[in-house]
């Protein structure tokens, strides 16, 4: 008899802390396992990483008659019209000079002036004193496309033809010169464009007319990524503003060409260079995307209450890259005017909802 009281003594103890377990564990467990993170102030930058292809008006001069350089004026600077930009003494026109260097300072091979040359031969101009016509930017930095990759031809350039353009082929002025090669050229100031492609879904984020700024970088020939990250490089040019002047699509892919009238030091020695083109710097609340949902029509996230419950918060999007979004923080006026509440710093938000019924 002591024998079976003590059996069910241990049986109730063993109820007990079942439902103990049941009542006060299960649910504490369940909850850590629903995942949330505080909603957060910070800034966020809307940008696209990809190459960029430098459109100018360019004019080319070319030597009257071979010999040594001497640069009277340098790189980058903006000349007034009839300026002198070099002169030209003794005589260099044996066949196995160049005039051409790889912007290290090793002469490039005479077959690579001839070929510069032998593209542009019939639009280069020649004046007897090496004077400039019009005014612009001086460059040393010749490449061949001079007169086909220019703002006019924006629309009609496409991504095949410039992706056959490469940085490598810029080549710069030397020391020594033949009559009739490339001796300077004259970037017009009047403004240059920029055609950049994006992923498609990118589009959305430009407006045209809206002003971005873009970071240059130099372009690594060898990377054979589309978009590669730049965000371990060093910039070449920090934030040069931009218009977007036009946008579209080009197969599966989004284009913007953008255009501006802001020089920097260097323009001319670049066809061809990695590009960070921010759309957007906001500031706000920041959430993760995959938290956000749509009920009855309504973009919005759950919030976990006092009670440890979720109710849906309505918000209002600033604007959003791959991974994170930036919000309204408090507050907002909808689309009627209306004033609604929305998250507030530190806010507990849930990470990933499935249905409404999970955030009730």
């Amino acid at each position: 008899m002591g024998k079976l009281r003590n059996t069910v003594l241990v049986l109730f103890v063993l109820l007990l802390i079942t439902l103990a377990v049941i009542i006060y564990v299960v649910p504490s467990v369940t909850g850590m396992l629903v995942e949330t993170y505080p909603a957060e102030y910070g800034e966020l930058s809307i940008y696209d990483d990809t190459t960029g292809y430098f459109l100018r008006n360019d004019t080319v001069y070319a030597a009257e008659s071979g010999g040594e350089v001497n640069k009277l004026s340098q790189e980058g600077d903006l000349l007034r019209p009839l300026t002198t930009v070099c002169e030209v003494t003794g005589s260099n026109d044996s066949d196995d000079s160049s005039n051409v260097t790889d912007g290290s300072g090793e002469l490039v091979g005479t077959d690579r002036a001839t070929e510069i040359k032998n593209k542009i031969a019939s639009r280069m101009k020649k004046t007897s004193d090496n004077k400039i016509e019009s005014g612009g930017i001086l460059s040393f930095f010749v490449d061949g496309y001079e007169y086909s990759m220019i703002p006019e031809r924006a629309s009609s350039l496409k991504k095949a033809e410039l992706e056959e353009t490469s940085q490598n082929d810029v080549t710069e002025v030397g020391n020594t010169v033949r009559s009739g090669y490339p001796l300077f050229k004259i970037i017009g100031n009047n403004g240059w464009k920029l055609i950049a492609y994006i992923p498609k879904d990118h589009l959305d984020q430009y407006e045209e007319g809206e002003k971005v700024d873009v970071t240059f970088f130099e372009k690594d020939d060898s990377n054979e990524k589309e978009f590669v990250d730049l965000s371990s490089k060093d910039p070449l040019f920090n934030k040069v503003e931009m218009l977007v002047d036009t946008k579209g699509s080009e197969g599966d892919y989004g284009k913007l060409v953008l255009r501006s009238t802001r020089f920097f030091g260097g323009i001319g020695k670049y066809r061809v260079a990695y590009c960070r083109i921010v759309s957007q710097d906001v500031s706000g609340l920041i959430i993760e995307n995959e938290s956000i949902v749509t009920e009855n029509g309504v973009t919005g996230v759950y919030v976990k209450n006092k009670k440890g419950k979720y109710d849906f918060v309505p918000i209002l999007i600033y604007g959003s890259d791959d991974t994170h979004t930036v919000i309204a923080n408090q507050y907002f006026y909808d689309s009627k005017g209306e004033y609604t509440r929305t998250l507030d710093p530190f806010d507990d938000v849930l990470r990933t909802p499935r249905t409404q019924e999970e955030g009730e």
